[in-house]
């Protein structure tokens, strides 16, 4: 009886073979997939890297492109080994075998705005958008990395087609409020915050942007107006974001201390603290501690990575007004390394300038391609080989970067009356001083319709948060 039970049993088994079959590669893949989003979670990538490769072969095959997680963390072990070019190397590979994966494009695109390779993000963005041409993302991104090229009157119209297409969308509003704000036009950048703000009234990034238009203005009341009335208790994630606007605020009388002491609890190294560190070095520049400000920038670069390419830059300004060229020549190499991009050439040819090899600058230029040669010749020839002359001049610029208007100005003006009758120096004077009377004529607008009731009004607003890539500028 038994053995008739046992040859019953067998063509069972034979029935159950496949299901057995496809059931128990199924369970290894998902357990090993898990064990690899686990792993990657807690930043341990190489062990990650040996989970996916178990999952997928389960599933039949492996690649490095098998799929964008994958992808993802390739590119993650990449970057923390510092081979930004491997990383870019392997979205690529992705995006070839799947071409029709919008999502491998897009991560392309913003891995490579990440890095900075601005001409490998549009390429792949308008890829992107040939297949879709409707895609927001795709066209909020485009909008963003123009912004970043410099390209401000492109970047405004694409923000602004995107906001006439998606009216409702707060992603495309607030980054042309941003825009209008940075080039001065705070009346428009500060009715579209409000319009937010009456569709969404709990958005602190909105709060901080309000803040930072009186700031802009030089408007100290209504900025702390806006920051005593805040609705409720603010979220303690944000607290480095309001003392940063509290810093602005009584720095705009050059209360240096009074905002350093605000910003110290929130310079310990913590990605959340990088906004507050940059501020701090700002004050220290407008202190003259200009060591002080570079050292900060320093301990941001450890902390945020992706900003080197701008601090090495700030850095290099800072060197070259304390008149320290051989660190501000060692910096503006760096910054050429961390930009990949010819744009930073001029600050190494200012530090050669700075420490007399005129021989060095005009090998560096020689070097360069037509095109950038004749550029930067006609930069060169515009400065004043003296430590004395290119340090007001990188004061200027630095204050210039960090959004520091007012302060750019009085550099400017400095430079303009040690050397009358420089062009350099009177265009520079010229271009901070339009800007500094732009945001005058807007304070005195807004004044007149009656900022404070402005005030009251947005003060009953609220949370939220506005994605952008981080940009490191200071106390305004």
């Amino acid at each position: 009886m038994k053995k008739f039970r046992l040859l019953l049993f067998i063509p069972v088994l034979f029935l159950a073979a496949p299901l057995i079959h496809r059931i128990l590669p199924e369970q290894r893949y998902s357990r090993h997939l898990e064990n690899a989003r686990r792993l990657s979670a807690e930043n341990n990538l190489a062990a990650a890297e040996g989970e996916y490769e178990k999952a997928y072969r389960a599933k039949g095959g492996y690649t490095p492109y098998v799929s964008l997680e994958v992808v993802d963390l390739l590119a993650r072990k990449s970057l923390q080994s510092r081979n930004p070019k491997e990383a870019l190397a392997f979205a690529a590979a992705y995006v070839r075998a799947h071409p029709g994966d919008l999502k491998g494009r897009m991560f392309l695109a913003e891995l490579a705005f990440h890095l900075g390779d601005a001409v490998a993000a549009v390429a792949s963005l308008n890829a992107a958008l040939a297949a879709s041409p409707g895609d927001f993302p795709a066209r909020l991104l485009l909008a963003r990395v123009r912004s970043w090229q410099g390209r401000s009157d492109l970047a405004e119209e694409q923000f602004g087609a995107l906001f006439r297409a998606h009216p409702d969308s707060v992603d495309a509003l607030l980054p042309l409020a941003g825009k209008l704000l940075i080039q001065g036009r705070v009346a428009e950048s500060r009715a579209f915050l409000r319009q937010v703000l009456a569709g969404d009234p709990k958005r602190d990034s909105v709060r901080f942007m309000l803040i930072d238009s009186y700031v802009r203005e030089r408007n100290p009341d209504s900025a702390r107006e806006l920051v005593d009335r805040w609705p409720g208790r603010p979220d303690p994630d944000r607290a480095a974001e309001i003392a940063v606007r509290k810093a602005r605020i009584a720095a705009l009388p050059d209360s240096f201390a009074e905002a350093k002491a605000l910003l110290l609890p929130f310079v310990k190294p913590r990605i959340g603290n990088a906004q507050a560190m940059a501020a701090l070095a700002v004050i220290h520049a407008s202190m003259g501690e200009y060591d002080s400000a570079a050292a900060v920038y320093e301990n941001l670069t450890e902390l945020d990575p992706d900003s080197k390419a701008l601090t090495e830059r700030l850095r290099t300004l800072l060197f070259l007004k304390n008149q320290n060229p051989a660190r501000a020549l060692e910096a503006a190499k760096q910054a050429q390394v961390e930009s990949k991009s010819d744009v930073m050439l001029g600050l190494t040819l200012a530090a050669y300038l700075a420490i007399g090899q005129e021989n060095k600058a005009a090998d560096l230029i020689q070097a360069q391609p037509e095109s950038v040669r004749a550029r930067l010749s006609a930069e060169i020839s515009q400065w004043v080989p003296d430590k004395v002359y290119l340090g007001q001049w990188a004061l200027a610029e630095y204050f210039r970067a960090v959004q520091e208007g007012s302060r750019a100005l009085r550099a400017s003006d400095e430079l303009r009356r040690a050397w009358p009758d420089n062009a350099l120096a009177n265009r520079l004077y010229a271009a901070n001083l339009a800007a500094s009377r732009a945001n005058t004529a807007a304070g005195g607008a807004v004044g007149k319709t009656g900022a404070g009731t402005a005030g009251g009004t947005v003060g009953k607003a609220g949370t939220g948060k506005a994605g952008a890539r981080p940009a490191h500028a200071g106390v305004r």
